[in-house]
């Protein structure tokens, strides 16, 4: 049984909530600005101060300060007063009041959702007469809260992913989506208090907790996911009066996200996990309504609302994600999807005025993918990487093997030297050319490094043939004359591109196609890479090299069989 034992008139926008937040604001703009010079250590630690700053905002122990809560509240239920005599029945009186010594709630009496107003209106004004020292405290108690589960948060990404440490904009993503998704479960519960959509107890069911995790598996890959899932449902829980439900709803959410990251190629795939989601937030909710005993149709009506949370949390996530592609300058599968379509103009222009680089293009796009899915690197990318990295032959495509006629070869009419500027110069023109098509960046370092700082032996013997006939005994022709500008490959999927380009060209040359003549091509190629160090800069082991080369032949092979001869046409001539 509850009875209001103290004397308190509540007045609207009282409470200390407003008073702080200016202070907080500028000091949260201070740590900004010394952000520009230091490392990811500090975005992460403002990630804690966010949420800790978050919690303040929300304050108390259910997540909202007397000042926020109090105020929304009055609008909807009668302030609570003292200084009058009882009202029966635990409800207002005429004039609106609930008089001091009122029973709220009777022992062995069914609660209704009023009644839990009630309550929350009255635990508001308990903790809207706590001293300073008392808010003090609990300040620091969620601090202290918070500063642990930051902790788990920093230890994760050290133990899976320590270079994101060191890469200011990974850590400043990191920071962005959680502090945005926080700041949404606080929006959300103030509004749904304020509206009355909701009971207090049942408001946090429309919190986008998953909201984080998603973004970061989308955007970053599973660890930076597994740690966002982790501290936005850590302190979502501390927000939401210490609700565990909350806690586990976001980390299953997390768990199933990382089941998913590396497949979000669709926008369609992020609204199917979006439903699987809410499908979780409505499992938790039922099962914490069932500890509770609550009704059977409350339970429904709090797993609908969370169902409906999850696909909220899908379409947020589709919302935000090209605003944070641009800022970060990160490419998604789903872009390199779209980058897929043949009908892009660069693609198009390359199947009409240079059809073989186009042909040669698309075969190098299966060799890529195949290679790279043997080692587990980025498949789209690969294919994607392939389609373009010889848009720069556009230029002048007639300068270039493939789509040289064999009555007139331009470079009959040029020496070696001229030769090697016209040919390396399609790294740079596909260069402008990515650029004013405003490819995305991996694509762009594909077209620059899939030849890496490579000879062009063409024309290099040539050169060397040509020395020793007119002007024997003096110097040899210098190599780096003949070589591409770079730099070197840096990446497994750039690196596989680097190798896949060279095996389908020399694989046109071969005048005997035969597995084994296919092994020895590829095993040469790639060591003469290996040899020349080309493949120093990325991160491919001796092990996946293996891999690549197994699936170079298999695919290789099966691209140039030979079909067995048609039988003659018997009725032919008949």
């Amino acid at each position: 049984m509850f009875k209001l034992k103290a004397s308190l008139k509540t007045a609207p926008g009282r409470g200390g909530s407003n008073a702080r937040k200016p202070a907080a604001g500028a000091f949260a703009l201070n740590v900004l600005a010394l952000l520009r010079n230091q490392s990811g250590w500090f975005i992460l630690a403002l990630a804690w101060l966010a949420a800790w700053g978050f919690s303040l905002a929300g304050g108390g122990r259910n997540g909202l300060r007397p000042g926020v809560g109090q105020t929304a509240r009055s609008a909807i239920v009668a302030a609570v007063d003292f200084s009058a005599p009882d009202s029966p029945g635990g409800r207002p009186g005429p004039d609106g009041l609930i008089r001091a010594g009122t029973v709220l709630v009777e022992q062995g009496h069914m609660i209704t959702g009023e009644d839990r107003d009630l309550l929350s209106l009255h635990d508001a004004a308990l903790r809207a007469r706590a001293s300073l020292a008392e808010r003090i405290a609990a300040a620091g108690g969620n601090a202290v809260l918070l500063f642990i589960g930051w902790i788990g948060c920093v230890g994760i990404l050290w133990l899976l992913q320590p270079g994101i440490f060191r890469d200011r904009p990974a850590s400043l993503l990191f920071l962005v989506v959680t502090s945005v998704t926080l700041a949404l479960c606080k929006w959300s519960v103030v509004s749904i208090l304020i509206r009355d959509h909701l009971p207090a107890h049942a408001s946090y069911l429309v919190m986008p907790v998953a909201l984080a995790p998603m973004l970061a598996a989308v955007l970053s890959g599973r660890v930076p996911a597994l740690a966002a899932g982790f501290w936005t449902a850590f302190a979502a829980s501390i927000y939401a009066h210490y609700r565990i439900e909350i806690f586990a709803a976001g980390f299953a959410a997390t768990a199933l996200l990382l089941l998913a990251a590396g497949r979000f190629r669709t926008r369609r795939r992020i609204m199917g996990v979006g439903i699987w989601i809410g499908a979780v937030f409505a499992l938790c909710t039922t099962g914490a309504a069932l500890v509770h005993a609550m009704p059977a149709m409350a339970i429904l009506h709090y797993a609908a609302i969370s169902l409906a949370s999850g696909f909220i949390v899908a379409l947020i996530t589709l919302i935000l994600l090209p605003l944070l592609e641009l800022v970060f300058g990160i490419t998604t599968d789903i872009s390199l999807l779209e980058l897929c379509d043949m009908q892009h103009p660069l693609l198009k222009r390359l199947a009409i005025e240079a059809p073989g680089t186009y042909h040669h293009s698309l075969m190098v796009a299966n060799l890529a993918e195949a290679a790279a899915d043997a080692v587990g690197a980025n498949t789209l990318l690969a294919r994607v990487s392939a389609y373009f990295h010889d848009i720069g032959k556009l230029v002048k495509p007639g300068f270039f093997t493939e789509n040289i006629q064999l009555a007139d070869n331009p470079h009959d009419h040029l020496t070696p030297n001229m030769s090697t500027l016209v040919i390396t110069a399609h790294v740079k023109e596909g260069l402008g050319l990515a650029r004013s098509h405003k490819l995305p960046k991996p694509v762009i370092d594909a077209i620059l490094q899939h030849h890496g700082t490579g000879m062009v032996s063409y024309f290099f013997h040539k050169a060397s043939h040509q020395q020793e006939l007119n002007f024997a005994g003096e110097a040899r022709v210098s190599r780096d004359q003949f070589r591409y500008p770079g730099p070197k490959p840096n990446t497994r999927e750039t690196a596989i591109l680097c190798i896949a380009d060279a095996v389908e060209a020399a694989s046109r040359s071969m005048e005997k196609i035969s597995p084994g003549h296919v092994e020895n091509m590829v095993e040469e190629i790639l060591s003469s890479r290996i040899e020349d160090g080309q493949l120093d800069a990325c991160p491919l082991t001796l092990a996946e090299l293996t891999s690549v080369r197994k699936a170079l032949i298999f695919t290789l092979i099966n691209m140039l069989h030979a079909r067995l001869p048609y039988p003659p046409d018997e009725t032919k001539g008949q």
